[in-house]
């Protein structure tokens, strides 16, 4: 059965998601709450980790375009 956060939101396919050049660069429990930040944003960028020090590091470096998963 899928994790899911106090948000709701299931996380059962990685356990960080990060975004970058959106409304708000971060680190994110699930995919629901990474793609409200990213909303609106035509440059903003989205991907899944397995290991929030790897999120970290793609929000630091300010993502990388085309990688979206």
């Amino acid at each position: 059965m899928p994790h899911t956060n106090k948000g709701g939101y299931s996380n059962s396919k990685y356990d960080a998601y990060a975004a970058a050049n959106s409304r708000n660069n971060g680190v994110y429990p699930s995919s629901g709450h990474v793609q409200e930040v990213v909303k609106g944003y035509s440059n903003a960028d989205m991907k899944g980790f397995n290991d929030r020090g790897e999120a970290r590091g793609y929000v630091n470096s300010g993502g990388s375009s085309g990688n979206q998963k």
